[in-house]
């Protein structure tokens, strides 16, 4: 079934990214649909752009492909608690335009596996943070025929993917992503919820410190005082 684009849109507009964000991640976290993270250079104005909640929307697209409630299986795990709390969300908030969601909870290594052979309908799935947005778009974009476990199959895609890492030009980089994002959205290949947050205290008598995206920490030009 989620090989018709207009089921995957139609759970995508059922979604309220932001309050899934709010309640799983207790306000650390926002709604983020771009596969570039908030808090990459290059996400800008193109990559704020994602979906909109509009139930009205989502059972037309539902309607008009023929859905008649057919059961989606969704793979979650309880290792990563916000992976099994946003799947319950998501499962909640698909009924009210009646996709009928079941969560099946796996331990983290047999998801895992599931996920590397593309062996699943639907998959509640954590990707760890890259310091790169080629290597963010890298993670997903690939010919599923010799990559399974890559869910956006699309060569003009690959070929945008393939380019942004030959030039080191920021604006031509910045064309391309953009124009990733838009296709991203539109083929609805995942969708993507929000960015998780590592939380960072230190004393007052630490200067210089500052977390980041990765949750070990950096101790370069840091002093106490």
């Amino acid at each position: 079934m989620l090989k018709d684009v207009r089921i995957r849109r139609a759970l995508a507009l059922s979604l309220d990214t932001k309050e899934i964000a709010d309640v799983v991640m207790q306000g650390t976290a926002s709604a983020n649909n771009s596969a570039l993270p908030i808090g990459s250079p290059f996400h800008g104005a193109v990559e704020k752009q994602g979906y909109t909640q509009d139930i009205a929307q989502a059972k037309k697209l539902l309607a008009e492909a023929g859905y008649k409630g057919q059961p989606i299986k969704m793979i979650a795990n309880k290792r990563y608690s916000f992976v099994f709390d946003s799947a319950v969300l998501v499962q909640a908030m698909a009924q009210a335009v009646g996709l009928k969601i079941d969560i099946e909870v796996l331990d983290w290594a047999t998801q895992l596996d599931r996920y590397s052979k593309g062996d699943y309908q639907a998959m509640a799935f954590v990707y760890s943070a890259r310091l790169d947005p080629s290597l963010s778009f890298e993670m997903l974009t690939g010919p599923k025929a010799t990559q399974p476990r890559k869910v956006w199959d699309n060569p003009e895609a690959q070929e945008m993917l393939r380019q942004s890492m030959l030039t080191v030009d920021t604006a031509k980089r910045q064309a391309l992503f953009d124009e990733m994002h838009r296709r991203f959205i539109a083929d609805v290949p995942m969708i993507v919820l929000f960015n998780g947050s590592e939380l960072a205290a230190h004393r007052n008598s630490v200067k210089g410190y500052a977390g980041w995206l990765y949750p070990q920490p950096r101790f370069w030009g840091v002093s106490l005082q």
